[in-house]
């Protein structure tokens, strides 16, 4: 009767973890279908992003004073492009930054180029000459989370049935399941519970200076292209 018994609690903790799984699997089909269908963004090979930005300089922690009221110095981004190879797995980030302050370098005045790559699990920059120079693992772990902070991209990494979404909860008017990848990549995605959206995605990724720290990734003003609803404003933020 034991073993009866003991085999009985088995099947139902089973059956209860899978119904969890399938319920946290719910939201990711209800974000494809409000992005514009599964099919549809799954079919989809090549996104290209272009745009402008800026960054606070040093991570938020220099103010013009040292006055807590003091406006942050900002770094501007200009002529933005990021295409995003979906079948392969490899990102490109083209732009030109320049501070948005007196700055000792020339070169940061008037504009430096930029050209950050990825190729599955290698990050590399790529001057303006054309000699390409790796990257350390750190900064190829941070690109590839970078790169799934994208609506399109993680709503896809969930739809994978190798990779595995759970824990299915609530969070003010979203509704948030943790994603995690076969390459070990996890990330929480967080859909508005009104239509579906997805509205963020936060991921622990690593820091030079502050070592692991957690990042938001905050999409807005959501816009009809060629059948796919694309946020027109990416915020990233941190902890």
């Amino acid at each position: 009767h034991l073993a009866a018994a003991l085999l009985d609690v088995g099947w139902s903790s089973s059956g209860l973890l899978q119904a969890q799984r399938d319920d946290a699997r719910q939201v990711v089909t209800r974000a494809a279908e409000a992005l514009g269908g599964a099919d549809r963004i799954q079919a989809l090979k090549t996104i290209r992003l272009r745009g402008y930005g800026h960054d606070p300089y040093q991570d938020g922690g220099s103010l013009i004073t040292t006055e807590p009221t003091a406006p942050e110095k900002m770094t501007i981004i200009t002529a933005y492009e990021r295409v995003i190879d979906l079948t392969n797995g490899r990102t490109r980030v083209r732009g030109k930054q320049s501070r948005a302050f007196v700055f000792a370098a020339e070169a940061m005045m008037t504009g430096r180029p930029i050209d950050q790559r990825l190729d599955g699990d290698v990050a590399f920059d790529v001057a303006a000459g054309g000699a390409a120079r790796r990257l350390s693992n750190e900064v190829a772990r941070q690109r590839r989370m970078e790169l799934l902070a994208n609506p399109i991209v993680a709503v896809r990494a969930a739809l994978d049935s190798g990779n595995r979404v759970a824990n299915r909860r609530t969070e003010g008017a979203a509704t948030l399941v943790d994603v995690t990848t076969a390459a070990s990549n996890t990330f929480t995605l967080a859909v508005t519970t009104a239509t579906g959206l997805p509205l963020w995605v936060r991921w622990v990724g690593p820091h030079e200076n502050l070592g692991d720290i957690t990042y938001r990734a905050e999409f807005s003003g959501y816009e009809p292209v060629n059948g796919v609803w694309l946020p027109m404003s990416f915020n990233t933020v941190s902890d």
